[in-house]
């Protein structure tokens, strides 16, 4: 087993602290985040070395304005299931949220004073929300912002599924 400890000289870098939270948050109990992401976990090599944790970030396309990000929500921090991605993509890749009315990513319904119910679909994308349109159902909201992320290249967005394409 690696220390975890070893000396490398890059405690308090920014990779480091990314580094630290992750270990942290899925091994630690008393962490607030460790019920979403204990079950999940961090490979040993990772949570044993920062040294490979940060060879696999170079090496992976690491720069100071992007940030970690899980592939599938449902695996853990493990080589194959991270990337590092803009805020706007790890916003876009999320589980769905248990106060999300619609099931689909991206869509919200709408009523207000003047009786628009309707759901709006949404991605926000360079740092901006941006509307793409009402629609009867959430089903086609959802099928709007997967047909936006294909027609703008958008490849690392996570698209709606259960949608047609």
């Amino acid at each position: 087993m690696k220390n975890t400890y070893e000396q490398h000289g890059k405690t308090g870098t920014r990779l480091y602290v990314i580094w630290g939270n992750i270990v942290q948050r899925c091994t630690n109990p008393k962490n607030s985040n460790y019920p979403a992401y204990s079950s999940r976990g961090i490979c040993n090599q990772w949570r044993e070395s920062f040294v490979d944790f940060e060879i696999w970030a170079l090496n992976n396309g690491y720069r100071p304005d992007l940030t970690i990000d899980r592939k599938d929500n449902n695996k853990g921090y493990f080589p194959d299931n991270c990337r590092w991605t803009t805020k706007d993509v790890q916003a876009s890749n999320r589980d769905i949220q248990r106060n999300n009315s619609s099931g689909y990513i991206g869509v919200t319904f709408e009523s207000n004073s003047r009786n628009i119910n309707k759901w709006l679909a949404g991605i926000r994308v360079n740092g901006k929300r941006k509307n793409l349109g009402r629609y009867s159902t959430p089903e086609a909201a959802a099928q709007a912002r997967n047909v936006y992320i294909i027609t703008n290249n958008l490849t690392n967005y996570t698209k709606n599924k259960g949608v047609p394409k």
